[in-house]
This record gives structure tokens, sequence and C-alpha cells, in this order.
């Protein structure tokens, strides 16, 4: 029969059966320090570009309300100037319907004046102006 002596004794029971365990725990006392700096960055800018963005938004805010009230004022200025249209349209012709008036006033006392002063007993006064 042949010999498998190499195989026999790579399968030699252990001459030693004990176990060892061992536990490595490290606390990062400086690297600790570092990323709770790390952190605190974070946290302020954070806050700075939440900062940053209220301040944008308020300014739009403002810029909105600002052209709202542009418009506004635009739109009571047109209605203003319309009202002020209207009263100057009522204004003319109340001054061309006073001129017809007058006109037609004094059309008649052209007209009518000298056959009244003919026709008139004051005509017998003396008339220092004649009236053609």
């Amino acid at each position: 029969p042949p010999q498998f002596s190499f195989l026999a004794e790579s399968f030699k029971p252990p001459e030693d059966l004990s176990w060892s365990v061992g536990l490595n725990l490290s606390f990062p006392l400086f690297t600790g320090g570092e990323k709770l700096a790390e952190r605190q960055r974070a946290v302020k800018e954070l806050s700075r570009i939440e900062t940053e963005r209220r301040s944008v938004r308020e300014r739009i805010e403002q810029r909105v309300r600002s052209a709202l009230h542009i418009a506004g004022a635009s739109y009571a200025a047109i209605q203003q100037a319309r009202l002020a249209a209207e009263a100057a349209r009522k204004s003319l012709e109340v001054v061309l319907f006073r001129i017809h008036i007058h006109r037609d006033w004094y059309r008649l006392l052209i007209y009518w004046m000298p056959k009244m002063l003919r026709w008139s007993p004051i005509r017998l006064l003396p008339m220092p102006f004649t009236i053609s």
C-alpha cells in the first residue's frame, strides 16, 4: 500500500487549542474636536445661507409691492385725468352755451334796439347820438 505520510502530517491535531480575542477601542480625542468644529462651521454656513435667502425673498417682495404701488398710483392718476377731462368738457359746454346765449342776446339787442328807439315815446327827447 502506498504511503501518504505528507497528508497525514498536514492534518495533525493542533497542539494549542487556546484562543485569543482582542478588542481595540479608540476615542478620537483630537479628531473628534475637528468633527465638532466642522459641524459648527456647517451650521453657521447653513444659517448664513438661510439669512441670505430671507434677504433675497424680502427684496423681491419689496420690489413686487413697489411695482403694485406704482401701478395703483398710475391707475388713480388715470382716473383723475379722466375726471379732469370730463370736467373740462362740461366746462367747455357751459362756456359755449353761454357764448351762444349772449351772442343771440346781442343779436336781438342789435336788431330790436333801433326799432324800439324809433317806436318809443323816448324818441321825443333829444338824442345826442344816432343809431343806424
